[in-house]
């Protein structure tokens, strides 16, 4: 019973992810449109923080390569080269 409730915690968890990531990764787009008319330290920040949370987020129940994605994206995002 408890391996029960402990899958149905985790498939919860899950679905409760989908409907985070479908707002970040809206956010993501709609920064990124704002940034293809010209870059801000802001926009560059408002991206990093949402791409931070989809990567928590995406660890948190074990969906390890959108974790790695976001990781290196956000990681990319502190390059001195994107501030150009």
């Amino acid at each position: 019973m408890k391996e029960l409730d402990e899958k149905a915690f985790i498939l919860e968890l899950r679905v409760q992810f989908s409907h985070e990531a479908l707002d970040l990764f809206e956010n993501i787009e709609s920064v990124l449109m704002e940034m293809e008319k010209g870059q801000s330290m802001q926009k560059i920040e408002e991206l990093k923080r949402h791409l931070h949370c989809l990567k928590g987020s995406s660890r948190a129940v074990g969906f390890d390569n959108v974790a790695k994605i976001s990781h290196e994206a956000e990681s990319a995002l502190c390059e001195p080269a994107v501030l150009i």
